[in-house]
């Protein structure tokens, strides 16, 4: 379940057990209707995502942490170490938008 409260998501892809890490400063599930208005018209930024999307794989949108007393800077900065920790750039579906400076940081 996604809530309207500011945090760290997935979108998993059960299919090929792949996953999308993103987050929001704001709200989690406008965000994710985000997400599936782009993936609905073809437009998302994540390549991997979409073809994924278009060839039906199931997709499971999960919230894993909620974060309403952050800042957004705090909100990125545990969303870039989420994405480098579980290396999502690398074998998932964020390979856009990942700051160099996330391959450099241990």
């Amino acid at each position: 379940m996604i809530s309207d409260k500011p945090g760290i998501y997935m979108i998993c892809d059960r299919d090929e057990r792949k996953y999308y890490v993103g987050a929001s400063s704001s709200s989690c599930y406008l965000r994710v209707l985000n997400h599936i208005h782009h993936l609905k018209n073809h437009k998302h930024i994540s390549e991997g995502l979409q073809k994924a999307f278009n060839k039906g794989n199931e997709l499971e949108f999960v919230q894993l942490v909620e974060t309403p007393n952050w800042e957004k800077t705090e909100i990125l900065e545990l969303e870039r170490r989420l994405i480098f920790a579980l290396k999502s750039y690398e074998y998932s579906f964020n390979t856009k938008n990942v700051p160099p400076e996330i391959l450099l940081r241990s």
